[in-house]
């Protein structure tokens, strides 16, 4: 009985041994395709974000406190929350049909 559990230890090691090194592996493939112009669009991009959703939120206040009424506040609100949300899909579905259309993963190295 020992003998069996001590060979299902070594199986279990050996599979998990194997995973690691098969981890590895994948990770290394993916290191060489990361190039530093692929991490300053990144930057890049996040940085834009930031930006322009900070001009937006400041843009949205100054607005929104020279409406006096509440409801007309709650209703402006609503609006553009589904307005942002539904051009936010049709921005990032036309992006992806346009990678995926005419763009390349090699073209950024």
């Amino acid at each position: 009985m020992g003998e069996i559990q001590g060979q299902e230890e070594g199986n279990i090691s050996a599979n998990v041994q194997k995973f690691k090194e098969e981890k590895n592996a994948k990770k290394a493939i993916l290191a060489q395709g990361y190039t530093p112009n692929k991490r300053r669009l990144e930057i890049t991009s996040i940085t834009a974000f930031v930006i322009g959703w900070l001009i937006s939120l400041f843009v949205t206040y100054r607005t929104m406190i020279e409406i006096p009424s509440i409801v007309m506040r709650s209703m402006i609100i609503i609006v553009s929350v589904f307005g942002g949300i539904i051009s936010a899909d049709f921005m990032s579905g036309l992006v992806h049909w346009a990678a995926d259309t005419y763009g390349a993963v090699c073209k950024l190295r």
